[in-house]
Formats: structure tokens, C-alpha cells, sequence
């Protein structure tokens, strides 16, 4: 019996592992990341695709500083997800951004070794 419940108990574990992975969660997750100025290499290599890892390696490096006074005081949330197979945009609606109401972000993300992660180019950035 104990080892019945071990085993369910490791599949609900896996499951909900499994279910944390969806590409709002891990776009809203980077946006807030991003917007702190807490984007270290660590962090977008684990979280973004290799391109995009350098890419905004190189940007938090120039200006994370900036990036986050803009930022302060913004709040986030996914106004919506389109996903198309491996591949997915996800739309995020920025409030409180200074200098700004409202605004809002696409975020591109693509499966990855079976995790969503953020794929940017320089244009989507613009």
C-alpha cells in the first residue's frame, strides 16, 4: 500500500511539473523577471532559447538599469495565448509602465527540449 501512494504521489508530482511548463505562465513569469532587472545569465539561459539568451544578455547588460526604473511600479497580465504547435505568442498587458498607461508586449515562445521558452529576435524586440 505504501508503495502504491509513493508511486501516485510521484505521478501527481510530475503532472503538476508537467502542467507548470504552459507558455503564460512562463511569459507573464519573464516579463515581471525582465521589468526587475533580474534577467541574469542563469536565468535567461534557463528560461529562453539559446539566440535569445545572448540577445537580451547583451541588453541587460546596456541598459537593465533603465529597464527597470521605466518599469517600476508596472503591473502584468496575459490578455491572451495563441499556441500552434510547438510554437506560441503571448500577449501581455503592461499598467502603471512610466511615462505610459497602458501598453502591451507579444512575447514569442517555442518548445524547447519539451519546455516553452522565450524566442525573441531583435525585430520582435522593437
Amino acid at each position: 500500500m505504501k508503495k502504491l501512494i509513493t508511486l501516485l504521489a510521484c505521478a501527481c508530482a510530475l503532472l503538476i511539473a508537467g502542467c507548470g511548463n504552459k507558455p503564460d505562465a512562463v511569459a507573464l513569469d519573464f516579463m515581471k523577471t525582465m521589468a526587475a532587472g533580474k534577467a541574469d545569465e542563469a536565468y535567461l539561459k534557463a528560461n529562453c532559447t539559446e539566440d535569445t539568451a545572448k540577445l537580451l544578455g547583451a541588453v541587460m547588460a546596456m541598459a537593465k538599469d533603465e529597464m527597470k526604473k521605466e518599469m517600476e511600479g508596472a503591473t502584468f497580465s496575459v490578455t491572451d495565448t495563441k499556441i500552434d504547435g510547438d510554437n506560441a505568442t503571448v500577449t501581455i498587458k503592461i499598467e502603471g509602465k512610466k511615462g505610459k498607461g497602458k501598453d502591451e508586449a507579444k512575447i514569442k515562445l517555442k518548445k524547447d527540449g519539451g519546455k516553452w521558452k522565450v524566442h525573441q529576435s531583435k525585430e520582435d524586440m522593437k
